[in-house]
């Protein structure tokens, strides 16, 4: 019983220290916002998941490979952005997009 006990909660560990990881893709974007603005926990977690989003429909708009394409993209970056700069106040995200434009 003992034993059996000592398993599950071992798997339930393990199950949880490897959802918690967040793909490189959505880490490096994630860094670029973080590095240019502080953000909270909450902040960071709703970022995380607008990001996932922005990733996920990209994939799928790829892979449909529909006739307006490039207008599905834009539309998805366009959203992307909107979640953003509702996370983040007008002033972060003027920042943000600033440190941005330097880099390139």
């Amino acid at each position: 019983m003992k034993k059996s006990l000592f398993t599950v909660l071992f798997v339930v560990c393990i199950m949880l220290s490897f959802g918690q990881k967040v793909p490189k893709e959505v880490q490096t974007r994630l860094n670029s916002i973080t590095n240019a603005v502080r953000v909270t926990d909450n902040e960071k977690k709703q970022l995380i998941v607008a990001i996932q989003k922005l990733i996920d429909s990209a994939k799928e708009i790829r892979t449909a490979k529909r006739e307006h394409m490039a207008l599905e993209l834009r539309e998805n970056s366009h959203r992307y952005l909107s979640e953003v700069l509702y996370v983040l106040d007008d002033e972060r995200y003027e920042k943000w997009r600033d440190s941005v434009k330097q880099k390139k």
